[in-house]
């Protein structure tokens, strides 16, 4: 048995098959599942249905700080260990975590022990695909006595990474900070 799905927008007319006509453009339109895919993509019929770039302001309350999230920006973390964690002095480290972004895939994570002066590359695991998140582990060299504040920073496909400063978010997401972890040698 053949289903189809009507739009629920009213800039389409009555669904015919899998088929519409865009009342606005008169273009037609092929549905298939919920997803549609135009045959010409007018941008005054599709370009309203579906934003892309723009922000979804109809979804923000007035004088608000918040906006919708329409992506993931890239994060990674360290998951073995926590902040002030005590480790062997001169013994190695090894470090793991997870990295992520919006879909982009990571292709670095990286790692600092001197304020992000200088950054070494991590061992990335398998790319599960997009949306996934990747996995990375890092043996840190021996430390002698005394804390050292370990920085870790993903980057993606299309060169998007972690950022040093917080860029304000009303609602707290966004949040992708490059994360610093202290460790005490001991």
């Amino acid at each position: 048995m053949r289903t189809s799905v009507r739009p629920v927008s009213t800039e389409f007319s009555e669904a015919a098959g899998n088929k519409s006509i865009c009342a606005r453009s008169g273009m037609l339109a092929r549905w298939q599942g919920v997803a549609c895919e135009p045959v010409v993509r007018p941008a005054n019929c599709f370009g309203a249905l579906f934003p892309v770039v723009e922000r979804f302001t109809s979804q923000e309350p007035p004088d608000s700080n918040n906006t919708p999230i329409t992506e993931m920006v890239v994060n990674s973390m360290i998951t073995n260990l926590e902040d002030g964690a005590e480790v062997k002095a001169g013994q190695p480290v090894d470090l793991q975590g997870i990295a992520w972004d919006g879909g982009y895939v990571i292709v670095e994570v990286a790692v600092s022990i001197d304020d992000g002066s200088s950054w070494t590359s991590t061992q990335l695991g398998e790319d599960l695909g997009r949306f996934s998140w990747r996995q990375w582990t890092h043996r840190l060299t021996a430390q002698q006595a005394g804390t050292v504040t370990v920085m870790v920073r993903a980057r993606n496909k299309i060169g998007q990474t972690q950022v040093e400063a917080l860029l304000f978010n009303g609602a707290g997401y966004h949040n992708n900070i490059v994360q610093t972890l202290g460790l005490k040698f001991v």
